[in-house]
């Protein structure tokens, strides 16, 4: 399945602040997506915050909102089912 991202889209990508994500939240930016980003400390969701991201959840163990995408790239899967809404799409990226 191929989820085109839109303008108003709702984007959660875990782990914020390494490569990947710092990447793909400008990408998500410029095409006008809302870009939400999970972080395990305060300076990291400092940087994430810099680097473009509209919201930083610290340690999202809690996050209920409705997502269109969800992208997993930290090499497993760390996404809470609870995070991911029934309708929601997840792309994980890495060894499995």
């Amino acid at each position: 399945m191929l989820l085109r991202v839109e303008r108003g889209h709702t984007i959660l990508e875990h782990a914020a602040t390494g490569g990947t994500g710092s990447l793909l939240c400008q990408w998500e930016n410029a095409l006008g997506g809302i870009v939400i980003g999970t972080v395990s400390t305060k300076k990291k969701a400092t940087q994430a915050k810099e680097d473009g991201f509209h919201h930083v959840i610290l340690n999202n163990a809690n996050h209920r909102t409705k997502v269109e995408l969800t992208k997993d790239h930290i090499s497993k899967i760390t996404i809470p089912r609870s995070t991911v809404s029934s309708i929601g799409n997840v792309i994980s990226v890495g060894e499995q």
